[in-house]
């Protein structure tokens, strides 16, 4: 720009001297001199015209160019003109934006096949802004943490689940989330025009780590049944026999004979029933649905319970709604649930309380849930609520929810105990559409 304005000045300052000295001429009347340099005066403006022109084209090109790539359109290509050197430059210039236009269609063309390849992964996937803040949701991970995108959109993956602060770059590791589900939350980072992002992957490892589960603690029942009963089925028929004797002693060893083998015979028959309660967990059969009035099946066990619940002053109240609820269940199966959830429900509030069932029937579907006022449960006892034979009871064998988690997953219902530390308790059981009649 500079080396322009110099040439600029020099050109008038040059023209200007010329002019003077045309003027001098014409007053001594030299006209044909003066023809001749009015001739050169106009060829010397045309040639600096054009070398001005030439010398400017550069710096134009150059601000146009900038402009462009400002406003990021790279649609527009330039006329060749000028010198070779010039046009080199315009070439240059040219195919410097077609290669950009190329690189940006390349990019758009990528992420539209990520933006796909997400949305339809069978993983779940968050991605985060620079400030941590989700900002891309697949419908798995809305799925897997029953939220949508619009719920999850602004909050920080840690805002939405605690666990996940503990949670190091690179690192990955099982969370337990509603309904004893298990969820691998991988951390990873990656960077977006130099600045570093974040994303999360999620996998459900449920029905893989309860298989597994499944599968050890089967073995470990069979194992375990199989030779206490062939032992405690024995060792009982050898005692019963032995007692049959009872009457050749004496009257003063009698007594005390026969109370001892009574005693181990009860204590065999005991750890038989008690194989047999985990046994059960083993042999839970398929469930074999029929269309069910859910209701009716509700107010049966509301009838069962009340006297006991009103014997320990519980209040037992059924919030039933206006219409009756027929679905596809299995009802042996469904009533063992529920008879171990309401048993739960009692035993936690045990005396001076209340439990609540109630039933809501909405577009989406229908949600059973029981709720009591008991005292609720640690957050280290919520995460092993549905691990096999875990247990919060003393004298409890864990039986009970691992039976429930059998039952409700092999019916394809999403269920959880909820117990914060406010209260109430609530154990939940999303059932679905109604059957159709």
């Amino acid at each position: 720009m500079t080396l322009r304005r110099t040439l600029q000045g020099y050109l008038v300052g040059l023209h200007l001297v010329i002019a003077v000295v045309l003027a001098g001429l014409m007053w001594a009347e030299h006209r044909p001199w003066i023809l001749v340099l009015e001739l050169g005066v106009l060829m010397s403006g045309l040639i600096g015209w054009w070398l001005i022109r030439g010398l400017a084209m550069p710096d134009e090109l150059a601000r146009i160019g900038a402009e462009w790539m400002r406003e990021g359109d790279f649609s527009h290509t330039i006329r060749p003109a000028g010198t070779a050197d010039l046009q080199e430059l315009v070439g240059l210039f040219n195919e410097l934006f077609h290669r950009l236009r190329d690189e940006r269609i390349r990019l758009r063309e990528q992420n539209l096949l990520l933006d796909k390849v997400i949305m339809a992964s069978p993983s779940g996937m968050l991605t985060t802004d620079h400030d941590g803040r989700i900002q891309l949701v697949n419908p798995t991970a809305s799925r897997m943490l029953e939220l949508s995108a619009e719920d999850l959109s602004g909050f920080t993956v840690t805002e939405i689940l605690p666990a996940t602060e503990e949670l190091a770059v690179g690192e990955s590791r099982i969370i337990v989330g509603a309904g004893g589900r298990r969820l691998r939350w991988s951390r990873a980072q990656f960077f977006d025009r130099g600045f570093p992002r974040e994303f999360f992957l999620i996998e459900d490892l449920t029905h893989e780590l309860w298989a597994t589960e499944k599968r050890a603690y089967h073995a470990l029942i069979r194992t375990l049944s199989h030779e206490v009963n062939n032992t405690l089925g024995a060792t009982g028929s050898i005692l019963r026999s032995v007692l049959a004797y009872g009457h050749q002693l004496e009257a003063g060893d009698r007594q005390d004979f026969t109370s001892a083998l009574t005693v181990a015979v009860e204590r065999g028959e005991n750890l038989v029933a008690f194989m047999k309660r985990y046994a059960e967990v083993v042999r839970v059969p398929q469930p074999v649905k029929r269309a069910t009035n859910l209701v009716d099946m509700l107010r049966h066990l509301i009838q069962l319970f009340g006297p006991e619940c009103e014997g320990r002053e519980i209040t037992l109240k059924f919030e039933a709604p206006a219409e009756d609820f027929q679905i596809a269940l299995d009802v042996v199966q469904m009533e063992r649930v529920l008879v171990n959830v309401l048993r739960n429900a009692v035993e936690a509030v045990d005396h001076n309380g209340w439990i609540r069932v109630d039933l809501k029937i909405e577009t989406e579907g229908a949600r059973l849930r029981v709720i009591d006022s008991g005292p609720g449960l640690s957050a280290e006892a919520c995460r092993h609520l549905f691990t096999p034979f875990f247990s919060t009871k003393a004298e409890g064998q864990g039986v009970g929810l691992t039976l429930v988690r059998e039952i409700l997953t092999q019916h394809g219902l999403e269920f959880d105990l909820e117990s914060p530390p406010d209260g109430p308790t609530c154990f939940w059981i999303n059932l679905g559409f109604r059957s159709s009649p």
